[in-house]
């Protein structure tokens, strides 16, 4: 049987989001010439928070271990092609040295479980859906196993956002059915945007957000992303005609924006000519994240 092809759970996310985006992106496999600084910075982020994890797990010295990692940001932000790369940097270091040094204590009770558990949910014969968890522990404070999604982000989610955002009922959706009883999920909130109350109180970046999900949600929200996926799987298997013809835009003023494709998508529309540039503005898709 041949090899089943994977989507990744970024990719399902890009495919709600714009079905041209999604074409462009996983279908002539571009993106731009310069890399996103809000995808550098997560990508970077969820890296360090990984190996952080890892060596705690592992009972690693922490200052050893933080020193590490922070040594490590400049030279991996600067292999990136990213807009004022130095600031990037820097700005991580100051997030990341603020919460090392906040929440030494409790993360040191933490008894942690797994860090970016891998998962590959079947859809039909063809493809699946490749996702991590990124990470599942019994936190000081909480009764039984949790579930934490982290999230670097310019200012913390809502109460609607923890109540709609799919990722950790599509989490624990996939760790029970690996026999996993969890009993709370968290987001893992590092707020990068910098304010007075921050300066002189620096936890004020950094929440962990209970979120109360149902057996209901878990259940509508995997099918939702299983179908997702089916729909994703079914774009990639038209011909380049037929994808090119199917993708519609979503061309929202919130999609467009922070949309590296615009260029591209606009001249397709007015059907000019794209060759020139998908060399000279465009170039091959490279897979950053270990998740994608």
């Amino acid at each position: 049987m041949a090899e089943r092809l994977k989507i990744s759970h970024s990719e399902i996310e890009l495919f709600q989001k714009c079905k041209r985006a999604h074409m462009y992106s996983y279908g002539y496999s571009i993106m731009g010439n310069s890399e996103s600084v809000a995808l550098t910075r997560g990508i970077i982020g969820h890296a360090v928070m990984r190996d952080y994890w890892l060596g705690l797990q592992a009972g690693e010295d922490y200052d050893v271990l933080t020193e590490r990692l922070l040594e490590k940001i400049f030279p991996t932000v600067m292999s990136f092609d990213v807009f004022q790369p130095v600031d990037l940097a820097a700005d991580l270091v100051r997030l990341l040295s603020d919460y090392f040094a906040v929440n030494r204590e409790r993360d040191l009770l933490f008894d942690v479980i797994e860090v970016e558990k891998e998962y590959r949910i079947p859809i039909g014969n063809d493809f699946f859906i490749h996702m991590y968890v990124d990470l599942i522990a019994r936190v000081p404070g909480y009764s039984g196993v949790s579930v934490l999604d982290h999230k670097f982000m310019y200012d913390f989610l809502s109460e609607d956002d923890k109540n709609l955002q799919p990722q950790l009922p599509r989490y624990i959706g996939a760790l029970m059915a690996d026999g996993y009883v969890i009993k709370n999920a968290l987001y893992h909130e590092l707020r990068y945007r910098v304010t007075n109350e921050g300066k002189i109180n620096p936890s004020t970046y950094f929440r962990l957000s209970p979120v109360h999900i149902t057996r209901e949600r878990v259940e509508r929200s995997m099918l939702e992303f299983i179908a997702e996926g089916e729909e994703a799987a079914g774009y990639k298997q038209l011909s380049e005609e037929d994808w090119n013809f199917k993708a519609r835009r979503a061309a929202t003023k919130n999609n467009c924006r922070s949309c590296s494709f615009t260029q591209i998508c606009t001249a397709e529309l007015q059907g000019q000519e794209t060759e020139l540039m998908l060399s000279h503005v465009y170039q091959p898709r490279k897979h950053r994240d270990a998740n994608d």
